[in-house]
């Protein structure tokens, strides 16, 4: 989870009035730490108003996290979100990777189309997108071995087993290249979800709310 104030910042919400005219971008080039706070923009003027309401926390959220680890050059959105959902699952309810997958169309071509344009000195050249169907497979994968592991918790196994049991694990929850989020539901509830301590408010009832999805 990232420091505290990091999540919190999904709270400032960008504030552009409906109907308040366009919005021209600018030439001029933006520092790195401006690049977050560059790419919320550009969800809120763009397709933040095309998920729903209640999905868009997560979203935000997860644009915010991966602008964290943006650097300009040449980055492999594959490699990047391999380690990200990991980092995230770890943290944050089975409900958050639902929310961003169910979105992951829209966030996908989204990121392809403004991360480059992202004015940077540096542009950032994005390859390796995962179409709908290699995000799916990426978040079940990192979904069953979470699942592996924990139900496996204190138990005399080996590495052997907890791979062999993510591999079955997979295979029920991925159904035609689609997550089958019901089989999620009921393999995760047995296992709970231990919400971090010292949060912020905002990200406390944010999460309170989500593990109610």
């Amino acid at each position: 989870m990232p420091k505290q104030g990091h999540y919190a910042s999904a709270r400032k919400q960008v504030r552009i009035k409906n109907g308040g005219g366009k919005v021209k971008r600018q030439d001029r080039l933006i520092d790195q730490d401006q690049l977050e706070d560059f790419l919320l923009v550009r969800y809120a003027l763009t397709i933040r108003r095309q998920i729903k309401v209640d999905q868009r926390e997560s979203c935000q959220r997860f644009l915010q996290e991966l602008a964290g680890r943006l650097s300009g050059g040449t980055i492999s959105m594959e490699s990047l979100l391999n380690q990200l959902l990991v980092d995230m699952l770890a943290q944050l309810p089975w409900q958050f990777l639902m929310q961003v997958g169910i979105n992951w169309d829209l966030l996908g071509r989204f990121l392809g189309r403004e991360l480059p344009a992202i004015p940077l000195a540096d542009r950032l050249l994005v390859v390796d997108m995962p179409t709908i169907t290699q995000f799916n497979e990426l978040v079940s994968t990192k979904l069953a071995h979470q699942i592996a592991a924990l139900t496996l918790l204190n138990k005399p196994t080996g590495p052997e087993q907890a791979t062999q049991l993510a591999h079955g694990l997979q295979a029920t929850i991925l159904k035609d290249n689609r997550v089958d989020w019901s089989k999620v539901r009921a393999l995760m509830a047995p296992l709970g979800y231990t919400m971090p301590s010292n949060l912020d408010p905002g990200t406390t009832q944010w999460l309170l709310d989500l593990v109610k999805v």
